[in-house]
């Protein structure tokens, strides 16, 4: 299935008064759910910006909020441990 990343620099300033960048990611989001792709949101770097994406249907979130980026080997090591 195809994907859409939306870029950081879209998100690296989302506020909710941040109209501008809320409007970008909103009709992103809609165009791609209508035509079935799936949406990556890159740069959920705060929990106000992942309170603020989460509301959207969004396949993937990834950011410094949750890691910082990591070969895949350290990050099959971390979530094992989880799991």
């Amino acid at each position: 299935m195809d994907s859409v990343k939306i870029d950081h620099s879209f998100t690296l300033h989302l506020t909710p008064d941040n109209t501008m960048d809320l409007a970008i990611v909103e009709c992103v989001v809609n165009l791609c759910k209508k035509l079935c792709i799936n949406i990556v949101v890159e740069g959920v770097e705060t929990g106000e910006i992942l309170d603020i994406t989460s509301k959207f249907p969004v396949s993937l979130l990834q950011g410094y909020f949750f890691d910082r980026p990591m070969p895949a080997n350290e990050f099959e090591e971390k979530i094992f441990k989880i799991y």
